[in-house]
């Protein structure tokens, strides 16, 4: 069951963990993101409210799987589809 397969995840680094599926929340913030770099407050709009933009299932779960990066200067951005400015 789900011990067994916690175990082996734990004692086998390679072992496949579930693929990560973004929720609603977390699919639009993937596309504004698109091509672009977003500041907090346009993404908490988006998102809600800042509690659920930083919350369980926002934007650091998305940032933990790779998907979104952060510049300081330019903000949140998708990390598949940077901004122009990133890209070079």
């Amino acid at each position: 069951g789900a011990v067994t397969a916690e175990i082996v995840a734990a004692t086998n680094p390679d072992a496949q963990k579930p693929k990560f599926v973004p929720n609603a929340v977390q699919k639009e913030l993937l596309k504004q993101l698109k091509g672009r770099a977003m500041r907090t407050d346009d993404l908490a709009q988006i998102a809600g409210g800042k509690s659920r933009l930083f919350g369980p299932g926002g934007l650091p779960e998305l940032q933990e799987e790779g998907l979104v990066g952060h510049h300081p200067r330019l903000g949140f951005y998708s990390a598949a589809s940077p901004p122009p400015d990133l890209a070079e």
